[in-house]
């Protein structure tokens, strides 16, 4: 998710480092190829993979020299969890051998950290946070000198330069506590460039927080829906989302089914729903039109409103029913346990 959230945001012509074994498919090496990939092997690939990693180092030093951004995701390993590991020492190996070539004279290195709301469900937020930049050139003699000692320096400022820019929590075992904390505060509408510092100052002092998945500012705004027009709402919402929803969920059940790991799963749905959604519009216009021509229009009228106006609605019309009162009532009394935990 990463990759694609930073391939389509940063103004500057992108390439990546990724792990070599899932680049060993010879039917696929043209995506990776045309989505600027560069395979990276590991101690666990084996020796003969390892090798490889001279053609890759050759690669990167181009794509420098180009004048291209190269993203190196400096922790080494994947891993869903709002918790800033030590960063590997690979990237400083690139960045100073690219230098020794002499084809460029600077070679600034860029700390950006990507934070989700949740990397698996769809819905939440993603923010890419920029921090401080580090110019590699200046340790040049350094590292010509004392390299291990270098690249151990480079790495640890690279490090702190990188904590700025993540939820870090030092205590990954309080996080289902964290993301509950994250959820009922999500609901506040906070701006949306404010909601990484509010998360990271949730994350800094949670120990701080007497709260747990009982608390009732966590649980009070997920109650079941009351009386007769609740559950009409709730219907009406729930055809609403699922007729439109079904190649989201068609997308989740096939990228479960071809990858084990949740962590490189979000790509893949989120390709696969890219496909399947028009496909899936345009079967229900069909089907529509083949019906009544005037069921197809208001077919594709009800959808662009669903997308488009949906959420505008639902925040500025909320109060207008039974349950949106009772919500928003809720959501005011939540906003004074939040600042009273965050205060304690």
């Amino acid at each position: 998710m990463e990759a694609c959230l930073l391939a389509c945001f940063l103004p500057r012509s992108v390439y990546f480092l990724t792990r070599g074994d899932v680049m060993k498919s010879r039917r696929l090496l043209w995506f990776f190829r045309n989505t600027h990939q560069i395979p990276i092997y590991r101690f666990r690939d084996g020796y003969s993979d390892m090798r490889k990693n001279v053609e890759s180092f050759r690669q990167c030093y181009e794509v420098l020299e180009n004048g291209a951004t190269l993203v190196i995701f400096v922790e080494g390993s994947t891993s869903m969890v709002k918790q800033l590991r030590v960063p590997q020492m690979g990237f400083g190996r690139i960045a100073f051998g690219a230098l020794s070539r002499k084809c460029i004279d600077a070679l600034p290195i860029t700390a950006i950290g990507v934070n989700f709301q949740s990397a698996t469900i769809g819905g939440g937020y993603a923010v890419i946070k920029i921090g401080e930049t580090l110019e590699s050139s200046e340790y040049l003699k350094d590292y010509q000198q004392q390299p291990r000692e270098t690249l151990k320096l480079c790495t640890q400022r690279i490090h702190e330069m990188m904590r700025p820019c993540v939820i870090h929590l030092e205590d990954s075992s309080r996080e289902p506590v964290l993301n509950d904390i994250i959820d009922s505060a999500e609901i506040l509408m906070i701006d949306m460039h404010q909601r990484v510092l509010r998360d990271q100052q949730f994350a800094d002092q949670i120990d701080d927080l007497q709260v747990d998945h009982s608390s009732s500012a966590i649980k009070r705004v997920c109650r079941p829906p009351q009386g007769a027009m609740e559950q009409l709402q709730n219907v009406l919402l729930m055809l609403c989302h699922f007729s439109i929803g079904i190649p989201s969920i068609v997308s989740r059940r096939m990228a479960e089914h071809l990858i084990d790991q949740p962590e490189f799963s979000a790509p893949l749905r989120i390709g696969l729903a890219i496909i399947l959604f028009p496909i899936w519009l345009g079967t229900i216009y069909l089907v529509s039109y083949s019906i009544d021509p005037r069921l197809a229009a208001f077919a594709v009228m009800m959808t662009v409103l669903y997308l488009v106006l949906w959420k505008v609605a639902a925040q500025h019309c909320a109060e207008i029913f039974p349950r949106g009162r009772a919500h928003y009532q809720d959501v005011a009394d939540l906003q004074k346990d939040i600042n009273q935990l965050m205060l304690s």
